[in-house]
């Protein structure tokens, strides 16, 4: 969530787990996007340093993506500093994965239940 941009109107799937966003094929795009969208920062926060977690870097698929993904980590790391590593997670990526997708259900029932369990509801 953010202050600056509205989500009224919006459908909600998971609303603890909704968010916005933008895409652009660019950064200076990206950048003027936000510009726009957010607006000045009213509070301005230091930014932290980025933490890696091993076991989502891992999951990079093939090399082309690796190599762009080592980029993306250097280009954030000369703004931000080396990131920090995360200490291991303490379930699997899949045990995460679908403790995820039981809180995206449970707040998606919650949201359209009533509605899916119509009858007359086309």
């Amino acid at each position: 969530n953010h202050p600056n941009v509205s989500r009224d109107g919006a459908m909600p799937l998971a609303p603890s787990l909704d968010t916005f966003g933008w895409f652009a094929k660019d950064m200076v795009t990206y950048d003027k996007v936000g510009a726009v969208l957010l607006g000045d920062d009213l509070h301005r926060h230091e930014l932290q340093r980025p933490i890696a977690l091993d076991a989502l870097d891992g999951l990079v698929l093939g090399p082309q993506e690796a190599d762009e993904y080592r980029d993306m980590i250097r280009n954030v790391s000369s703004v931000m500093g080396t990131p920090q590593i995360s200490a291991p997670l303490s379930h699997s990526t899949d045990d995460l994965y679908w403790c995820f997708r039981k809180l995206q259900g449970y707040e998606a029932w919650q949201s359209h239940g009533a509605w899916i369990s119509q009858s007359d509801r086309m």
